[in-house]
């Protein structure tokens, strides 16, 4: 169904539902690079790349021996076993190959579906500049976090680069 009168503009949505588990044994034994994740540049945009995660996923950072030790004697585990994301986007031409966008994201990383709750779904929203060439779009965007579960404080008491995040990306985000 058409949105807008030139074909050069256009209205878009994605949802996307992931779940993962082992046939037999422990979800531990997935490994990191296999788990879902959510935040970045295809994703939820006001979050850097997957760094977006749910209360129960692990926000412990591997910066030492010691913190790889804590991370997997832990039951918490980095990256999740079930994610929800969801976009709504328009696209503009504003002049020749430059091109807008707006958008509002949402989604977040859980350890099981069985954890979802609406309360811990992240929100972001934001604005991006693309260039249309003749090979591919390139683009720039800018998300910000309109709801972040893990710091349920105003987004507007916080400072400017606590919220936002700058993404650049060859294609459509979707």
């Amino acid at each position: 169904m058409p949105v807008y009168a030139s074909p050069e503009n256009s209205f878009g949505g994605k949802f996307k539902v992931g779940y993962i588990r082992t046939y037999r044994g422990d979800n531990s034994q997935i490994p990191l690079n296999q788990r879902l994740f959510s935040g970045g540049s295809n994703s939820v945009r006001g979050w850097i790349s997957r760094d977006l995660a749910s209360s129960e996923v692990s926000n412990i950072g591997v910066g030492s021996f010691d913190d790889l030790q804590q991370l997997l004697l832990s039951d918490i585990s980095p990256g999740g076993f079930f994610t929800i994301e969801g976009s709504i986007e328009t696209r503009n031409r504003l002049i020749g190959k430059v091109g807008s966008a707006l958008f509002i994201d949402f989604g977040n990383t859980w350890n099981s579906y069985k954890n979802f709750q609406w309360n811990t779904v992240a929100i972001a929203a934001g604005f991006g500049l693309r260039y249309y060439s003749d090979f591919v779009p390139f683009r720039v965007d800018f998300g910000f976090k309109v709801y972040d579960p893990q710091n349920r404080k105003s987004f507007l008491k916080k400072s400017f680069f606590d919220i936002m995040q700058f993404h650049l990306g060859i294609g459509e985000a979707f």
